[in-house]
């Protein structure tokens, strides 16, 4: 209990405010860099009505966030990082925690309308963003007065790198490197097994990263050359897959 008293202390002295709703099972997680967080958030504004602004139970669909990834709402990282699975509280956070609160909004509401491709959600340019508007009249008020709010997570559950199978958008160039091989390998098993659709699928996300990667390199140079011979073999089985499950292009 002696560390549970220090994380509200600490965090009180940053401009957060913990209250726990309902206390989570067991100890503390891993909370690692590459873990992932699957939660639960409703945004609050601190005013006599409190006014909700975001709610992801509304969407029907909980937040997932692989900590150590640069996550543009850093607060929401510490904040988790506090919690045991099953755990609900409320964070009420000062305006420095909160500030970037709009963009990051902004980025979550048009992934679940459809607009934008979840893989830009990191690269979206602030300043962009802060002369255009957010397009959401309550946001744009927000950049306006930055204000305290009050954010109220339940974490669900935590997953440890290797529980799970990590999306392409969210690795980094040597783990790129590193799934590659193992991705040819799984598509070759499933080959094998005449299991020709999931062969196709696992053929497609390795060169799915190695069009990624070659991105980086420059095109002729030794590096982009090694890409480029180990992208041949997969190409022709990835057509030879479509053959074979009738998917002809004219």
């Amino acid at each position: 209990e002696t560390n549970m008293a220090d994380s509200f202390f600490k965090l009180q002295k940053d401009g957060i405010f913990k209250k726990v709703i309902h206390g989570g099972e067991g100890d503390l997680p891993d909370f690692r860099d590459g873990a992932k967080a699957t939660f639960h958030y409703r945004t609050t504004k601190v005013d006599e009505e409190h006014t909700v602004l975001d709610d992801s139970r509304h969407i029907g669909k909980p937040m997932e966030l692989i900590f150590g990834k640069k996550f543009k709402l850093e607060v929401w990282e510490l904040l988790l990082q506090t919690m045991k699975v099953k755990e609900v509280a409320e964070f009420t956070c000062d305006t420095k925690h909160t500030a970037v609160y709009p963009l990051v909004a902004k980025s979550l509401r048009d992934i679940f309308k459809g607009k934008t491709d979840h893989h830009s959600t990191s690269h979206c340019c602030g300043m962009m963003a802060m002369a255009d508007g957010t397009g959401y009249p309550d946001l744009n008020e927000l950049m306006k007065e930055p204000q305290p709010l009050v954010f109220s997570l339940e974490l669900l559950k935590l997953e440890l790198p290797e529980q799970f199978e990590q999306e392409s958008w969210s690795m980094n160039k040597s783990e790129k490197t590193e799934n590659i091989p193992k991705l040819r390998e799984a598509g070759n098993q499933a080959y094998a097994k005449k299991n020709y659709e999931e062969a196709a699928n696992k053929y497609a996300q390795a060169l799915g990263m190695l069009e990624d990667l070659m991105l980086q390199e420059k095109p002729g140079d030794e590096d982009w050359k090694i890409l480029d011979d180990i992208k041949r073999p997969l190409l022709l089985n990835f057509a030879q897959c479509k053959l074979l499950t009738h998917e002809y292009y004219p």
